[in-house]
């Protein structure tokens, strides 16, 4: 039986004018939903959750044409601001509630701003219908809403986009760790469903669930759709800066990483390799795009008052697609050596630029890039530091690395795949009753 509605969960991001990593992707699939819901014969409605009610939006809520430079929202852009990294850094290690607490209750009264705005319908949810948690679920109650769908017999989804909290927990703050433990029980046990973003984030659930919770008596059905590529919005066209364009005026090889500053991601591995090669005289640029993170106030320090920086190490946090495109296209590899990933949009980013890569050997990358990456052990730098030696002196990259013609799903495709994958977990769920 095909599902009469699917009902796609965005409260988080209907609250908050941030748009970087689950939230582009909750604007994304919403916007193209309602163009392919029709030739997949459903109706595809956002909706938000408050005071334990589901409210339909419009359709159209989120503009495909939205601003993705920095938000002017001053909020946030003081919590993404590196001038209070050190202040954040306290509240995370010291009194991590506090933090947390502060931004419930800035995403509530957004909500409730923006809810005052708006005509909200209230959902009823009937047997057939799909609701689909495309948005961060965890850290936030849901309960009440989840179990009236399911009451009503509707068939609830949970987007997962990793499980790093509890896989990598040296890398989270403990209590992040601690709620989203609690958060994966709740939703194993809540779920009909659960769609990952990939198909290493669904292993690792299932040996998850399998080593943690085997004792549950049901459990959900688990598949996982791979996110899009935002090739409209990730162009050429646009200003370029000239402290931006600068850098790759020189002929002089030019390594690029692109990724928030967190420990997870590796940055002090990359600074730790190319110090060695600087000290060897080597003149290869390496260059750092991405907003500033968290647990990193000792990384930064060291970032900002480095010796090479803006003669052989420069460092952008806010650059708008433009620019970040023209970095894609002008660099000579892009690094990833990041310990762990749900999916690692940057890299299939770099391969439609036809830029070549070098990663991490995980199984997400290896998914993901299969043979066209250049593979290193996160936690070797002998292994990054022989594969840019061997650029350097060969002067190119192997052509075996150079992604010619490499074309990822777009984000209609992605969406197409994803309510695809949707309405056959619906029928699979329909047929174990």
């Amino acid at each position: 039986m095909k599902p009469k509605q699917i009902y796609i969960e965005c409260t988080p991001t209907y609250s908050t004018d941030i748009l970087t990593g689950i939230q582009r992707v909750v604007r994304n699939v919403i916007y193209e939903a309602n163009i392919v819901s029709s030739e997949l014969s459903v109706q595809v409605i956002p909706v938000i959750f408050q005071g334990g009610h589901c409210y339909a939006l419009e359709s159209s809520v989120f503009d495909k044409h939205h601003d993705h430079s920095i938000s002017s929202n001053l909020l946030s852009r003081l919590l993404k601001s590196r001038h209070v990294i050190s202040i954040k850094d306290w509240l995370r290690r010291y009194a991590s509630f506090v933090f947390v607490l502060a931004r419930k209750m800035y995403l509530y009264l957004q909500l409730k701003i923006k809810s005052s705005e708006a005509s909200l319908q209230d959902v009823r949810f009937h047997g057939g219908d799909i609701l689909l948690l495309l948005d961060g679920a965890w850290g936030r109650p849901i309960e009440k809403e989840v179990t009236s769908a399911r009451t009503s017999g509707a068939k609830v989804i949970f987007c997962l986009y990793d499980i790093i909290p509890v896989s990598h927990s040296n890398f989270c703050d403990p209590v992040k760790t601690a709620d989203f433990k609690k958060f994966l029980k709740d939703m194993l046990m809540l779920a009909d469903g659960v769609m990952c973003i990939s198909k290493a984030v669904e292993n690792e659930l299932i040996a998850y669930q399998k080593n943690i919770f085997p004792q549950l008596k049901t459990t959900p059905l688990i598949d996982y759709f791979h996110l899009g590529v935002d090739r409209e919005n990730l162009s050429s066209n646009g200003n370029v800066r000239e402290e931006v364009a600068i850098v790759f005026q020189d002929k002089s090889p030019v390594f690029l990483m692109v990724s928030t500053i967190e420990p997870r991601k590796n940055h002090a591995f990359l600074l730790d390799v190319f110090e060695r090669l600087w000290s060897q005289n080597h003149q290869v640029l390496l260059v750092f795009v991405g907003r500033v993170g968290w647990e990193v106030k000792e990384l930064m320090r060291r970032i900002d008052l480095h010796p090479k920086r803006d003669s052989l190490f420069f460092v952008f946090h806010d650059l708008n697609d433009a620019e970040l495109s023209y970095c894609y296209s002008h660099a000579t590899s892009l690094l990833f050596p990041s310990f762990a990933e749900g999916f690692g949009l940057p890299i299939i980013e770099a391969l439609e630029h036809g830029l070549p890569v070098i990663a991490s050997n995980i199984p997400v990358h290896r998914e993901i890039g299969k043979n066209l990456l250049m593979y290193i052990d996160p936690n070797e730098p002998e292994t990054l530091m022989t594969r840019v030696l061997k650029i350097l002196q060969n002067e190119k990259v192997d052509e075996r690395y150079i992604p010619n013609g490499f074309q990822w799903m777009n984000w209609k495709e992605a969406t197409r795949e994803l309510i695809r994958k949707l309405l056959v977990m619906s029928s699979q769920l329909e047929e174990k009753k």
